[in-house]
């Protein structure tokens, strides 16, 4: 018996011991043989940004040059963490963070609302700007508002967040995708479609690339999307130093600069614009 009593207890020491150094093992350092994102691409002082072209007043071309408010937002940030040689790789809606994942591209900046869902894929920046979704009609249209969606056609791009939501505040409604800004313009000016819907600043840049007053806006914004500058998962130096950029934009009065030379009074693209950031003291 008393032979049975000391290989229990033996057993039960020998247990205990084991699950002690197993606890133990899981708080060893961490492999900090990783090199960052911000790490690599200070060190060589080239970075991929995707960017739409085909998506004004955020992004677009004039001739073989990159233009548009997501363009000269990025050139200044890369500015001042030290990033000088900007590559532009064009994306769109729905290869954004594929290209992204894959490292096709470092940062992706292009229009890109900020989602709990896109979240848990992604990192993003804090809000650089700020829109809402919209639609664009034909000026015959009698579309005033989503509410007059029933049994209506909208066309929205494949990737964005425009055709979840429509299917839900127009159930009704046939979402029809198209891969890009043109193809949908193409589409609402042949009358494929009944409306296209898309955050609205994106709905005007459609709009004044159409054959003058064949388009307009028909009624208010009905979402909020918050835009943020989207980095792989995990990729917190670089979000921060994103971030943090951002904020010293804001603060030197250089991202309000920006925001008036594309969205002021005396440009095409005017509006009520609300967009306002909150930074965090030094």
């Amino acid at each position: 018996m008393k032979q049975l009593l000391f290989l229990t207890i033996t057993c039960l020491v020998l247990l205990l011991s084991s699950c002690g150094n197993t606890t133990h093992r899981t708080h060893l350092p961490q492999d900090t043989t990783h090199t960052s994102d911000l790490t690599r691409l200070t060190a060589s002082g080239v970075v991929k940004v995707g960017i739409k072209v085909d998506a004004a007043p955020f992004g677009y071309t004039i001739g073989s040059i990159n233009a548009g408010y997501d363009v000269d937002v990025i050139v200044a940030v890369c500015s001042r963490i030290g990033l000088s040689n900007i590559r532009f790789v064009p994306v769109t809606s729905s290869n954004r963070f594929d290209l992204l994942q894959s490292g096709a591209v470092d940062i992706v900046i292009a229009s890109t609302s900020i989602t709990r869902s896109r979240e848990a894929h992604v990192d993003f920046s804090i809000p650089y700007f700020q829109d809402g979704q919209g639609l664009l009609t034909a000026t015959t249209s009698d579309i005033t508002s989503y509410q007059d969606l029933t049994d209506k056609k909208v066309g929205c791009v494949t990737g964005a967040t425009s055709a979840g939501i429509i299917s839900k505040v127009a159930p009704s409604s046939t979402v029809v995708l198209f891969p890009d800004y043109t193809a949908l313009t193409a589409a609402l000016l042949e009358k494929e479609i009944d409306a296209a819907s898309s955050d609205s600043l994106i709905l005007m840049g459609m709009q004044n690339a159409a054959p003058s007053g064949r388009l307009h806006l028909a009624g208010p914004i009905f979402t909020t999307e918050p835009y943020g500058i989207a980095v792989r998962e995990n990729q917190s130096d670089l979000r921060d130093a994103l971030s943090g950029a951002l904020q010293d934009m804001w603060d030197a009065g250089e991202l309000q600069n920006i925001i008036d030379i594309w969205f002021g009074p005396a440009t095409k693209y005017k509006g009520n614009l609300s967009f306002t950031m909150t930074t965090l003291p030094e």
